[in-house]
């Protein structure tokens, strides 16, 4: 049970992942993406309106991050 319980709790960890700024950054990597950037401390809500689709945002940026692929080549990036 005990084994069972540490690979539950490894999986939820490498699903979790991807929502971090570092991780949101290695997935972005290794799809091979020059740049990617993440913001935090924003909630933001898609809605959509008679005249189309709009994204409200509310909260203060805390941070903004800026990530670039140094593994492509130079002309790529």
């Amino acid at each position: 049970m005990l084994a069972s319980s540490q690979a539950a709790e490894e999986q939820r960890k490498r699903d979790t992942f991807p929502a971090t700024p570092a991780g949101a950054a290695t997935v972005a990597k290794e799809a091979g993406q020059p740049f990617f950037e993440m913001i935090t401390g924003e909630t933001s809500t898609d809605r959509v309106f008679m005249s189309g689709e709009a994204t409200a945002v509310s909260g203060v940026t805390v941070g903004v991050y800026l990530f670039r692929n140094t593994a492509l080549p130079e002309s790529t990036a």
